[in-house]
């Protein structure tokens, strides 16, 4: 059997925090993160860093995160060797209780919990909404805010969509439902019944 068409399977023990997770759910828990990738799994001990090529792919339970290949570094904490940033490049696809994130790189700080998708188009979506961007959305999971620059289009359940150069949105820690959502620049409201063109605008989900 040619080795190189094997499938390349590391596990990292680590405290896992997905991009879509309320701190509660990931509190005090010590879980396994599976990587897999079809080319290879390389671990440079200087920079404590793992580099998993060709069709890598995270996965633990119900999360899951598909990149070109995936970058996870390490730090030492407490004699044990916890997982601190891990970054996905090309074709990136994060999946969590079905909330799912498409962009060119995906960039996740375990400490900060915050994730950066950037490249020339990103999106983020559960059932109640989707914001795309063509520049970078970012998302806090702690405050539970985000920002997304570029193009950006805020499509919600009932048919209301507001397209703008910038948006800031506030969402509820329970289920990641989008509370309020500033826009701003060349800002277009689109409804079933209208279109309004404005500067700024601010929605308020009631």
């Amino acid at each position: 059997m040619d080795m190189n068409n094997l499938i390349k399977i590391f596990t990292i023990t680590l405290f896992l925090i997905s991009p879509f997770s309320s701190i509660s759910d990931i509190k005090n828990k010590s879980n396994q993160l599976i990587i897999e990738a079809d080319a290879s799994i390389e671990y440079f001990e200087d920079k404590q860093t793992y580099i998993a090529s060709g069709n890598a792919k995270a996965y633990k339970n119900n999360f899951i995160l598909k990149g070109d290949n995936i970058k996870a570094i390490m730090i030492q904490k407490n004699k044990d060797q916890k997982i601190q940033r891990i970054i996905a490049r090309g074709n990136v696809y994060i999946n969590k209780d079905n909330e799912i994130a498409k962009a060119e790189i995906a960039d996740y700080n375990f400490e900060t919990n915050v994730i950066i998708l950037k490249g020339k188009y990103q999106s983020f979506r559960n059932s109640k909404m989707k914001i795309e961007a063509s520049k970078i959305i970012e998302f806090n999971d702690m405050s539970k805010k985000a920002y997304s620059l570029g193009d950006v289009k805020l499509s919600l359940k009932n048919s209301i969509k507001i397209i703008s150069n910038e948006l800031r949105a506030n969402f509820t820690k329970i289920d990641n439902s989008i509370i309020d959502a500033k826009a701003n620049g060349n800002v277009k409201i689109l409804t079933k019944l209208e279109t309004i063109l404005c500067n700024s605008a601010k929605f308020e989900n009631s």
